[in-house]
């Protein structure tokens, strides 16, 4: 009898190439996409203190040293504790604990579960982006004659496909093996078969127990490589950012913002990746670049984009693949068009109106954003304020400073004027 066999699912590079496929996202821009992770060190470093971190600022929405985070649920398995312990340790953190953060010290192992588990906190808090599972072992089959390449990799694959599916990120804390080696990445505990299977592997490091520094190795297949200088808070319980050891400032990281800039001035673009590619040179930017490339570049700086307040947008129109860029505000992915700016403060709320054709309205911001730094008032119809990166005058004839909110809201728009310098 012959065994019916599925045929090789393929596709040409033709239809390859003008598939319809969504941006790369990140939990933590730049170093955490959507995917399988493992963060690992020595035992007692600070692996769970970072992790504990990590959850909390995604939880949050607010950034991880100097990369912006995108707010949603996240849940950390604290394995190896018990609740007080974690009370203790989220204390010293912070003062307030975020509602969508979630938090446990028990679950079932591989064998016996775990993924079920996972998959049903996923549907019972459809938000879900972050998952911490501290540590790995503990979820583990630990049976001895199964301590091989093919077992590890078949653990770790089970763990990606709910990460691949749900469209969320993983992260695994793990150990090094006490062995050192010249590549931090080969120290990772276990067989070659865990860190082949994981799409990103975060390594943390002291040449010193003793020592309050220690690096972080970055390493990752959506991701470039980078090594982070920390140092451990122990007044607040965190790991801060000394500096990049790399420190040479990636290519891409000028080539994102020479393209933040054009559209500063220019607020959008509709057309082909060859036509963006046109308009770029002619401002004699990218003289050696092709337009794949520049729309990969786009692709894979698109969070970076977005936090700086520029929206990228990819579709294809008949055939031919076309790009959307618009100026977006605070850094959503909402398209604000061609709108003017200008700001006020009052009673230490800052106040942003933005003008269009159509209507204009006015939005009270707590605090100071990104993208809206703090105001400086020069004189009675005057304002510095800044705007992604660029610092504006704002100009208001016969405007006096003590116009209330309400009369300074209904401003006619003939008596506005902004300079760029």
């Amino acid at each position: 009898m012959v065994q019916d066999i599925a045929p090789l699912r393929v596709i040409n590079g033709k239809a390859l190439s003008e598939l319809e496929v969504e941006p790369l996202h990140f939990v933590i821009a730049r170093i955490m996409p959507i995917g399988l992770h493992m963060l690992a060190g020595s035992p007692k470093i600070g692996k769970s203190w970072l992790a504990l971190w990590l959850c909390n600022q995604v939880s949050k929405g607010e950034p991880v040293w100097e990369f912006p985070t995108r707010k949603c649920t996240a849940l950390y398995l604290s394995l190896e504790d018990t609740l007080d312990r974690l009370h203790g340790r989220l204390s010293c953190i912070t003062e307030d604990g975020s509602e969508q953060a979630y938090f446990g010290t028990e679950s079932n192992n591989l064998t016996n579960g775990f993924c079920e588990q996972i998959k049903r906190f996923i549907c019972d808090y459809p938000d879900t982006g972050l998952i911490v599972v501290d540590t790995f072992q503990r979820i583990r089959d630990n049976a001895a004659d199964k301590a091989n390449y093919a077992n590890d990799y078949a653990e770790i694959r089970k763990i990606k496909a709910i990460a691949d599916k749900h469209r969320i990120a993983i992260l695994l804390i793990h150990h090094l093996r006490k062995m050192p080696d010249n590549d931090p990445f080969n120290m990772v505990s276990g067989s070659t078969g865990i860190i082949s299977a994981v799409d990103s592997i975060y390594v943390l490091e002291k040449d010193n127990r003793l020592d309050n520094k220690a690096k972080l190795h970055v390493t990752g297949r959506d991701i470039e490589d980078m090594q982070l200088l920390l140092e451990f808070d122990h007044d607040n319980s965190v790991w801060r950012f000394l500096s990049r050891v790399d420190c040479a400032e990636r290519k891409d990281e000028q080539e994102v913002k020479d393209i933040v800039s054009y559209f500063e001035d220019h607020r959008r673009f509709h057309g082909t990746g060859a036509e963006l590619l046109s308009v770029l040179q002619h401002e004699g930017k990218y003289g050696m670049l092709q337009p794949n490339t520049l729309t990969r570049l786009l692709r894979r700086a698109n969070a970076d984009l977005l936090s700086d307040g520029v929206s990228v947008e990819f579709r294809r129109v008949k055939g031919v693949r076309m790009i959307r860029v618009s100026i977006a505000m605070n850094g959503s992915s909402r398209p604000m068009g061609s709108l003017i700016f200008f700001a006020f403060s009052i009673n230490g709320s800052t106040y942003i109106r933005t003008l269009t054709k159509k209507a204009t309205r006015s939005v009270v911001m707590r605090g100071v954003s990104s993208h809206a730094r703090k105001l400086f008032f020069v004189a009675a119809d005057r304002y510095f304020f800044s705007f992604s990166g660029s610092i504006f005058l704002c100009t208001l004839p016969g405007v006096s400073a003590s116009n209330d909110p309400i009369r300074f809201s209904r401003l006619p728009i003939p008596g506005l004027s902004i300079l760029r310098f």
